[in-house]
């Protein structure tokens, strides 16, 4: 029994690993939406390549439609309620792409909610948030937030429903 609750668990459920706040080991749980041979590419790899096959290949047919409605970021609540991350903030990264990030990155908690929702929609079409540009807003958004805290996520949120709600956009 226990055996196949541990099989439907890990084929069900993506468990990243990252640093929160204070350097603090987390565990980010989302719905698989990935073909399982697709994980093995890293995530710059694959930003570096958004919009071809290859994207659309990676994901399972059921994904597809889990990505689409927000639905694979449902088991984040569970992180959002334990306290490991807040509602808005940047995405945590893989353990991979945090070991050249300073102190700052680690004085306040990742976010369900991406800042980039709360980018300008001008700015998320001309850029389609390449890394370079993705960095510069997660060094901004700390700046910010560091001076105030809820006027901050609150801004951000406010573009958030704008951008989704009123332009139906999702940044990538």
């Amino acid at each position: 029994m226990f055996y196949n609750y541990f099989r439907v668990y890990k084929c069900c459920f993506y468990v990243r690993e990252t640093l929160g706040k204070n350097k603090k080991p987390i565990k980010i749980y989302k719905f698989r939406t990935q073909k399982k041979e697709y994980e093995l590419i890293t995530q710059n790899k694959l930003e570096s390549i958004i919009g071809t096959s290859i994207e659309e290949e990676s994901l399972t047919f059921l994904g597809k439609y889990l990505r689409k409605f927000w639905i694979d970021e449902i088991p984040q609540l569970y992180n959002l309620i334990k306290g490991d991350i807040k509602l808005i903030g940047f995405r945590p990264d893989e353990l991979r792409n945090i070991k050249d990030k300073d102190d700052s990155y680690f004085s306040i908690k990742p976010g369900l909610i991406g800042i980039s929702y709360g980018i300008p929609i001008e700015k998320i079409t001309k850029s389609k948030c390449k890394n370079s540009t993705r960095a510069a807003y997660k060094k901004l958004y700390i700046k910010e937030y560091l001076n105030n805290p809820i006027k901050t996520d609150v801004k951000y949120f406010g573009r958030f429903l704008y951008n989704v709600v009123f332009k139906n956009v999702r940044p990538v």
